[in-house]
């Protein structure tokens, strides 16, 4: 093949496209975790109280969940559309995070709080546009490695959201949201390459099996790669917790650029090798049918008694996948999400300051935030899928674990445990990752591929409502009652938080009784799961599932 041949086929490829939506997710998915390292100096510029902070807290994580447009835009209109979305979406990010800069730089006079939400929620929303294409794209195009992709690219917005937490570190929050601003424009080309389907060619002997080898070994290619890239971001946290060390600033961008170049880079030569590992040619109709299938459609086709109707949903409407039980306590669980994990991370800076951390404490905590949550992610995705294929236990079984280990980081801000705000964020970051990450991949289980963006999208929106009530309604009250009581603008003390932890905990161990509840529920259809299914061997696949499988193509 010509040189110039070659090359386009390689950037025509799934590798390459799996490689910019890697990308994609570390810019957009990772800049989520950066509220608290901004949210101190748009306190200091604009005066704002804790309530006005939780306030632009949840503005921030409700543009984030609300992303049911764009999954709609996804499924069923044409690909030009789609990036036409994303285009317009990324430009009203870049004009939000400006307007936020602007602001805290104290270059335009103090903007009204409806206006400051709005600009974040704006911000948080246009990365929902190509977080979803970049995820929904990436699992049609290695339907046999759902699971393991899944998990390896939220992994991925965990350690962006570390990365991007360097540059904070060194140039401080209004310099970071004027850096995020910019980073969308650079997000824009990434994300048109990232959102299509590619359809798979054949494998070395030109069998679906020996194909899916193929893809799993370049799974696993990337998953190295995303660890090298984390042991360089964990050393620089080691050093830098030692208290004779002091960092300068440089170093922190030094850091973050050498993961950077060592990602893109060690990512474009896995993606060179797994290209050349594979012909070029098309697959045939029936070597894509035999792709792999969903694990609806695996239930579908089994010779035993029926099933329970959850895994027969991905050939159901999405109107009656929503109001099916299955995703009743889904709707619970995400609740318990956003409401008890995720309200304890966007109140790292206010908690330091209360409880007397040193300044640069709490970004550091962000980092630390950032860097477990990928690694709960990888965790989560993994292991769980190491329970559904091996031992055939419900994935959702792992939302339990997680829940119930967060328990434990809200015990240690209650009881005033000495440094906990370290554990609380390790803790929290950890579960949250995990969490969100077997979510996504049991919708996906549950529910098929077919409409996987909207069903995830819509599932999120109760974390929203969960931070609203628990960040603003509670947490936000009970600790601006304690600084008036205490006659001061900032609460100081561990009593500003007991109670909403304690609050808090409770919130949490709902989400662990009903996650449990769900594996109960849908163990029976795991349990009918082949082995090898769920972890990504080819199975043999029926009418039924392949024609699953065209219209997710067909639709997209």
């Amino acid at each position: 093949m010509p040189p110039l041949s070659a090359a386009l086929h390689l950037l025509r490829g799934r590798w390459v496209a799996l490689v910019t939506s890697t990308l994609v997710l570390m810019a957009a998915g990772g800049s989520v975790f950066l509220f608290p390292v901004y949210s101190k100096a748009i306190k200091t510029s604009l005066g704002y109280d804790y309530k006005a902070l939780s306030v632009l807290a949840v503005c921030k994580n409700l543009g984030a969940s609300f992303g049911f447009l764009p999954s709609l835009i996804y499924d069923f209109a044409p690909p030009w559309v789609v990036l036409a979305s994303v285009a317009a979406m990324n430009l009203l990010g870049v004009l939000a995070n400006l307007v936020l800069y602007l602001a805290v730089a104290g270059h335009i006079a103090r903007p009204p709080l409806w206006l400051m939400g709005i600009s974040i929620a704006l911000g948080a929303n246009s990365q929902s546009f190509a977080v979803t294409g970049a995820l929904v794209s990436s699992v049609k195009n290695l339907p046999d490695h759902r699971g393991p992709v899944l998990s390896l690219l939220l992994a991925f917005a965990g350690l962006g959201g570390d990365i991007l937490a360097q540059f904070g570190h060194a140039s401080g929050g209004s310099a970071l949201l004027l850096f995020m601003a910019c980073l969308y424009l650079v997000l824009l080309p990434f994300a048109c390459n990232s959102i299509r389907v590619i359809p798979a060619g054949p494998g070395p002997a030109g069998t679906g099996a020996a194909r899916s080898e193929v893809e799993r070994r370049g799974v696993v290619l990337f998953l190295l790669v995303s660890v090298s890239a984390s042991a360089c971001l964990l050393i620089l946290h080691v050093v830098d917790l030692v208290p004779a060390a002091h960092l300068p600033g440089p170093a922190y961008y030094v850091t973050a650029i050498f993961v950077v170049v060592f990602l893109v880079i060690a990512l474009l030569v896995v993606a060179v090798k797994q290209d050349s590992s594979l012909p070029a040619t098309a697959a045939t109709s029936g070597e894509a049918a035999a792709a792999g299938s969903s694990l609806s459609s695996l239930m579908l086709n089994n010779s035993n008694p029926t099933p329970p109707s959850s895994f027969r949903l991905e050939r159901r409407s999405i109107l009656r996948a929503v109001f099916s039980v299955e995703m009743m306590l889904i709707f619970v669980v995400t609740f318990a999400i956003g409401g008890g994990v995720q309200t304890p991370i966007d109140m790292i800076d206010q908690i330091g300051q209360s409880l007397r951390y040193k300044d640069g404490a709490t970004s550091k905590m962000v980092s630390l935030v950032s860097l477990l949550d990928y690694a709960g992610r990888l965790v989560g995705g993994f292991g769980s899928e190491y329970m559904v294929a091996r031992h055939k236990l419900p994935r959702p079984a792992a939302l339990t674990v997680a829940f119930l280990l967060a328990c434990f980081g809200h015990l240690f801000i209650a009881l005033g445990v000495p440094s906990g705000l370290y554990l609380t964020s390790a803790i929290m970051g950890f579960s949250l990752g995990a969490l969100w990450t077997v979510v996504f991949v049991t919708i996906s289980e549950v529910f098929g591929t077919r409409h996987l963006a909207a069903l995830y999208n819509l599932a999120v929106l109760p974390g929203a409502v969960g931070s609203y009530i628990l960040n603003v309604q509670v947490t936000g009250r009970l600790y601006n009652r304690e600084a008036q009581r205490q006659d001061h603008h900032t609460c100081i003390g561990i009593q500003c938080f007991r109670v909403s932890f304690f609050i808090l905990l409770g919130v949490t161990l709902l989400g662990a009784v009903v996650s449990a509840v769900l594996a109960l529920w849908v163990w029976p259809s795991y349990r009918r799961v082949p082995i090898g299914a769920a972890a990504g061997v080819a199975p043999d696949t029926t009418d039924c599932s392949n024609r699953d499988r065209e219209e997710d193509e067909a639709a997209v």
